[in-house]
């Protein structure tokens, strides 16, 4: 079972590219603190309003990025910077962070975050952004706009994928369609994986997780192949 204290750390060395802090440290119980904080009243497995709907189908094509760089010049830069760094409260290393973060870049998430994949950014930016504009409920941008502007964020340099995070998703059954490194068990690139189209991507994974199950049984009932008398 994975603890509370274990998703945080794992937010500081897959997402930030950072290191692990003790369990039993001020900050680590700062962190737990606020969010029992935030969860109170709400009971454990509860579904939060809102929660379902961060799932939402993208546009059936790939990223345009020219599209998308039209998007974040005329509804991200004014807060996030045209060069995508955000805005520093004070001076580097006072450790005062951001009042609005930076994109890409060494501070941004690193290419270990979900938020270096496609759909997660864009699902995000749909029912978050902009700031102040949009709600779950009621979107400010349009389907296709978040995930060309998504696209456009994710193409930007930032922290490289090394080390043990690398070895996520190393069973390529496992990896999200867009998951942008390969091996895969489908026949398409990793600009694909990257920037879609994803349908195609998924009927072949689901294909490929079949024979994959079908295999496994086999292997435990010798004759689950059999062709039928």
């Amino acid at each position: 079972m994975v603890s509370l204290e274990n998703r945080v750390n794992l937010c500081f060395t897959h997402s930030l590219s950072g290191r692990e802090i003790p369990e039993d440290s001020k900050e680590m119980k700062a962190i737990i603190a606020y969010i029992e904080y935030l969860s109170r009243g709400v009971p454990r497995g509860a579904k939060i309003i809102g929660e379902k709907e961060m799932v939402v189908e993208e546009p059936k094509r790939a990223v345009n990025l020219v599209r998308g760089e039209e998007v974040y010049k005329n509804q991200c830069a004014v807060c996030h910077g045209a060069d995508g760094r955000g805005q520093r409260v004070g001076k580097v290393g006072d450790t005062k962070g951001y009042t609005f973060p930076p994109l890409w870049g060494a501070d941004a998430t690193s290419e270990s975050a979900s938020m270096f994949r496609i759909l997660s950014t864009y699902q995000y930016v749909y029912v978050n952004m902009p700031l102040g504009q949009a709600t779950w409920d009621r979107p400010a941008l349009s389907k296709d706009d978040a995930y060309d502007v998504a696209g456009f964020v994710i193409s930007h340099p930032r922290q490289p994928r090394e080390g043990e995070v690398a070895k996520d998703f190393s069973n390529p059954l496992d990896k999200p369609e867009d998951f942008p490194w390969g091996p895969y068990v489908d026949s398409f690139s990793e600009m694909q994986h990257k920037y879609g189209p994803f349908d195609a991507i998924r009927a072949e994974t689901a294909s490929a997780r079949e024979k994959a199950k079908r295999e496994k049984d086999a292997k435990g009932n010798p004759g689950a192949l059999s062709a039928p008398k």
